[in-house]
């Protein structure tokens, strides 16, 4: 299982910021946030696509794959592991 690392940052524009553990910020979609929060190390990546699928309607497959582009992203830059 995966664990998301770093931290949120507060962002006056609204923007969703994410500083992994070496201090670098990373701006985010909120689908990617949500997938980042989702990481606690217990809950699969099947899981996190199948609750973000349903809130966007988007059919399971599709999302699954999505999700684990975001998580690849995420772990490119140190913010899942």
């Amino acid at each position: 299982m995966l664990n998301r690392h770093g931290n949120r940052v507060n962002n006056k524009d609204d923007q969703i910021v994410l500083v992994n553990p070496e201090g670098q910020q990373f701006q985010i979609s909120h689908t990617a946030h949500m997938v980042w929060n989702m990481l606690d190390g217990q809950t699969e990546i099947k899981s996190i696509a199948q609750k973000i699928g349903t809130i966007a309607e988007v059919e399971e497959t599709k999302m699954e794959g999505l999700v684990q582009d975001i998580v690849t992203g995420l772990k490119d830059v140190d913010l899942v592991g």
